[in-house]
């Protein structure tokens, strides 16, 4: 082509000097480039990274004001399990990991990698201030070890594709557009917008596996021991994350270790064997093949000995002895019609059709205008999965990968390729990184969350194609090249939009009642400038049904309680997949102030902060003090336990916290919130009138105890002037009373309680010892969609 830059051409005169074990310079790599062609990629690099970046960290921090998020059960996981390993062990305590933990010979394991909570340790072991709290910081980091080892592995497949070409300005553009396109237009962006525990195990996976793919094309270029010892050292802790991903680079290994022995052994049999070089060296013995073999075994038998000692099976994840797995009818249905496997090829046909849809994707006119499909994928053929939400496809979610991936294939799979020959050696890493995403189209989970799984292959495949194009419009005319960088910054444009919208959805739908109604208040608000009505979504009713349709709303009477459903499956124990937002004491939710006070000497141990007078479930939601100064919650229907307490905490008995009390039927949700963390929660049908302070019907598995004798002046506690203490004199209690059909609770002050009552365990007296004051529980969200469904707004 007129004006092509040249291509440096092997020399072929007589005055050359060849070497026997030389290959076409054209069949190898390009040498590593000089130093301003490695500062003109970095700054690419750098701008493309500072682009992607920046919105990747708006949407996992929440436009950088959580940083540190408030403890979380989803998010301490790895903590857990990173101090079972400071006590050098795997096991981690009973419950500790709820449902998801996997309880085998009466231990229980996590069945996460133990790469993130290892990442972890040096926190750990200075300080438990971090634990529940650190995802984001960690995912932080997984992003930019993912995004130097993308930098790295694009500048090395560049190598395999362009050879010894100069840096061109239309690479720096294209480059920086590549990066800005992984770092923010890609399912990291999804995964940031839940920072718990498995986006965390997604991220590092997949930035685990760039960095073993980088790795083993440094093995391609030049079969050298350090190089064969860092492609084994990251694809172990690729697999020690994410075990699917890292068969990425082991395969590559493998495929590599034959095709060397192949030649050993063919240099042994037939002496005189035209020796050519490979992979870059012409000598192979014992410990080179050696090596390789080590590097293909060792990650995996690091997997299987991690996997034997938690499981007693090396490969195998027994989901019949999770937690879950006991606790959910459905789940037991889909693991008895799978064989207690949540891994088979039958379902292929049905993930493969989801990730790869073209059109998996729903546009609106409604705010942020870009939604998952309104339906998730239906099995193919007589399949049950365990679940299947709406998830959107690769394609229209990053379109500049996806299509560079399938250029990138092309090329170098094509019989006659016009490609340099060089990369015919990318077809190895490239069936590699194709691996790693058969275990997502093997399981029987369908979410947005596992598009992460994809992405080491369309990186890899999608610079095999990016720097064709380059190479093939390279000395062309200035509107060609123009018009390349036209299209591959459209298709970063949309990768980024497609991925911040559907984020900011997932980020606001699976977080806090209060962060789903600010997004629906956001959605109100913008709907009266572009024409949107959200009330069209709103039905209303007495009662929630099971499972409400794709991004719905429901109003529970007279704006007594609002629900939003996702028109998925109701999650895991739940009995609807209708999330509450706004409720108040009619929809089972009362928000007040309590002051727990020093309760009397000799009191019980357990004191009621809510009765539901259920006349076949009677209900009590407690606090417990403990021994130690602590006190702990839990909930008592009957005479038994509703669910294990929760965990010990201090409690200020001069303090007074801002509680949320929830007791929904509609959700069968109990629980209790203190200065917004969640301190109790449990799942309870209960119905009937609610007595904040005082239990249920007092004749419900309760049998009266005499009461405590007033301890005398030698062993009553003494306490400085001005503390709480104890007194023999009668105290007053302030308790609150209200039924769910009332739509305000009224305050009322009674006298110190009669005897306590016995319960099969600690005594739980009949009135709570302290304060409970009602404050607002306003429903401006609620009122707004009445007011714009009704006309008035």
């Amino acid at each position: 082509m007129a004006g092509r830059l040249a291509r440096p051409e092997p020399r072929h005169d007589d005055e050359q000097q060849h070497d026997p074990d030389e290959i076409p310079a054209d069949e190898q790599p390009g040498s590593a480039g000089d130093r301003a062609q490695h500062w003109t990629f970095a700054a690419g690099c750098l701008l493309g990274l500072i682009a992607g970046g920046t919105i990747f960290w708006w949407m996992l921090t929440h436009n950088g004001t959580e940083i540190v998020p408030a403890k979380s059960f989803a998010g301490s996981f790895f903590d857990i399990q990173g101090r079972a390993i400071l006590d050098r062990r795997l096991d981690v305590p009973a419950d500790s990991l709820g449902i998801e933990g996997f309880v085998v010979d009466g231990r229980t394991y996590a069945y996460f990698g133990p790469v993130p909570a290892i990442i972890r340790l040096p926190v750990l072991a200075v300080t438990n201030q971090l634990d529940g709290r650190m995802s984001v910081i960690s995912i932080a980091v997984g992003w930019t070890v993912g995004a130097i080892f993308t930098s790295l592995l694009l500048w090395r497949t560049r190598r395999f594709v362009r050879g010894d070409l100069p840096f061109t300005n239309t690479e720096l553009a294209a480059t920086a557009l590549a990066l800005a396109a992984y770092g923010g237009g890609s399912s990291l962006v999804i995964l940031a917008a839940r920072p718990i525990v498995y986006q965390e195990a997604d991220v590092w996976g997949s930035a685990l596996t760039l960095a073993s793919l980088w790795a083993v094309l440094g093995v391609l270029e030049r079969l050298t021991y350090p190089r064969v010892i860092l492609g084994t050292v990251f694809a172990s802790l690729a697999f020690l994350t994410r075990a699917t991903l890292g068969l990425v680079a082991t395969v590559t290994l493998a495929a590599i270790t034959v095709a060397v022995a192949g030649e050993w052994i063919a240099r042994r049999r037939h002496p005189g064997h035209d020796a050519q070089r490979i992979f870059g060296r012409t000598h192979i013995g014992w410990a080179m093949l050696g090596a390789l073999a080590l590097g293909t075994i060792v990650p995996v038998a690091a997997y299987a000995s991690v996997n034997v000692a938690k499981f007693d099976t090396p490969f195998r994840l027994p989901m019949e002895t999770q937690v879950m797995s006991g606790l959910d009818p459905a789940r037991k249905e889909m693991l008895r019609a799978n064989g207690n496997s949540f891994f088979r090829p039958q379902f292929v046909a049905t993930t493969a059709l989801t990730y790869l849809r073209p059109d998996g994707l729903r546009l609106s006119s409604d705010f942020p205008f870009i939604f998952l499909p309104e339906q998730p994928q239906a099995p193919v053929g007589d399949y049950v999965f365990d679940r299947i939400d709406p998830t959107p496809g690769l394609f229209p979610t990053m379109p500049f990968w996806a299509g560079l991936t399938a250029w990138g294939l092309i090329c170098a799979f094509r019989p006659n390729p016009r490609c340099r020959p060089a990369v015919k050696r990318l077809r190895t890493p490239l069936i590699g990184a194709a691996t790693g995403s058969l275990g997502v189209l093997t399981i029987a989970f369908i979410a947005p969350r596992y598009l992460g799984d994809f992405l080491p292959f369309l990186v890899l495949a999608g610079a095999v194609g990016l720097y064709d194009v380059i190479d093939r419009t390279d000395g062309t005319r200035r509107l060609v090249r123009g018009g390349l960088l036209a299209v591959l910054a459209s298709a970063t444009a949309v990768s980024m939009v497609v991925n911040v919208a559907i984020g900011y959805t997932i980020r606001s739908v699976e977080g806090s009642p209060a962060e789903l109604a600010s997004y629906l208040g956001t959605r109100l608000s913008i709907g009266a400038y572009v024409g949107g009505k959200l009330s069209a979504r709103v039905e209303r009713g007495d009662r929630v049904s099971r499972r409400g349709g794709y991004d719905r709303l429901f109003i529970r009477g007279n704006c007594d309680g609002l629900y939003w459903s996702g028109g998925g499956e109701p999650a895991a124990l739940a009995i609807t997949n209708w999330q509450p937002i706004e409720r108040g004491p009619a929809a089972g939710q009362q928000h007040v102030a309590i002051e727990f006070g020093t309760p009397p000497a000799g009191s019980p141990a357990r004191q009621p902060i809510l009765g539901i007078d259920d006349k076949l479930a009677p209900t009590t939601l407690y606090v417990e003090r403990l021994p130690d100064g602590k006190a702990r919650f839990g909930a008592m229907v009957g005479d038994r336990e509703a669910g294990p307490p929760g965990a010990p905490l201090i409690l200020d008995p001069a303090r007074t916290y801002d509680a949320v009390i929830v007791a929904d039927e509609q959700t069968a949700e109990l629980s209790l919130t203190l200065d917004g963390e969640r301190v109790f929660d449990t799942t309870s049908v209960a119905t009937g009138a609610e007595r904040l302070g005082g239990p249920a019907t007092l004749d419900a598995g309760l049998s009266p105890t005499p009461p405590p004798a007033a301890p005398s002046p030698s062993t009553a506690p003494q306490h400085p002037p001005g503390d709480a203490g104890t007194s023999a004199e009668p105290t007053t209690t302030t308790t609150t009373t209200a039924a769910r059909s009332r739509s305000s609770p009224t305050t009322a002050t009674t006298p110190n309680p009669s005897p306590p009552l016995a319960a099969s365990g600690p005594a739980l007296a009949p009135r709570f010892t302290g304060t409970i004051t009602a404050r607002s529980n306003d429903l401006p969200l609620c009122r707004a969609l009445l007011d714009e469904l009704e006309g008035r707004g």
